[in-house]
């Protein structure tokens, strides 16, 4: 069954619809369109004809096949303009932040403390070693 299955799916033919002869010489099985020869058994089988095509379901589904396709491309664009939008904010905002790094004032990495006192001369040391 898998055979003829296989078969009538490689090989369409669209007027097709009638008698398939199953010839089987030994162990191997063929089917085909004319009848088998002498020596080998045979077999008719009959295949039915397709049903027609139903039109209006075929167009109900391809419309609304689009109408999905028209959503799912909507709603692409909508995400893609949202995607830009939130990029754009987002390089404003580090955009801000660094001039406001920038506009900070600079402050010193180390601070040295100086002390300033007074100027109060000293008096004159005397000498360690005498002249002698």
């Amino acid at each position: 069954m898998r055979l003829l299955v296989m078969f009538a799916l490689l090989f369409p033919h669209a007027a097709w619809s009638g008698t398939v002869f199953r010839c089987s010489m030994g162990a191997t099985v063929s089917y085909q369109e004319v009848a088998c020869p002498a020596a080998s058994s045979e077999r008719a089988v009959s295949l039915p004809e397709f049903p027609p095509v139903n039109s209006a379901e075929r167009e109900r589904l391809l419309q609304r096949e689009a109408a999905l396709d028209a959503r799912l491309l909507k709603r692409a664009e909508l995400e893609a303009a949202e995607r830009i939008a939130r990029e754009a904010r987002r390089a404003r905002e580090l955009e801000l932040e660094a001039e406001r790094e920038r506009a900070k004032p600079v402050e010193p990495a180390y601070v040295i403390p100086v002390v300033i006192r007074p100027y109060r001369p000293r008096p004159p040391r005397p000498a360690r070693f005498p002249d002698r």
